[in-house]
């Protein structure tokens, strides 16, 4: 499905938050409406986005050194 590759840039980690944001959308909808199997898909989904989100953190922390500091 989606997975975190280490040297990803952060333009490409951005997309593919938007896109697993947008594909969360139906799930959404669908477990507010009480299909309760939708929870561990999304549980699952915002997992990784966690794990992405991570990544870009490190990155842009790394690139702040990188740079001089703040």
């Amino acid at each position: 499905m989606y997975e975190t590759v280490p040297d990803q840039d952060l333009i490409k980690d951005y997309e593919t938050l938007r896109i697993m944001l947008d594909d969360m959308e139906l799930d959404v909808a669908k477990f507010r409406a009480g299909q309760k199997l939708c929870a561990s898909r999304l549980r699952k989904r915002l997992q990784v986005i966690k794990q992405v989100a991570h990544s870009m953190r490190k990155e842009i922390s790394a690139e702040i050194h990188a740079r001089g500091g703040w």
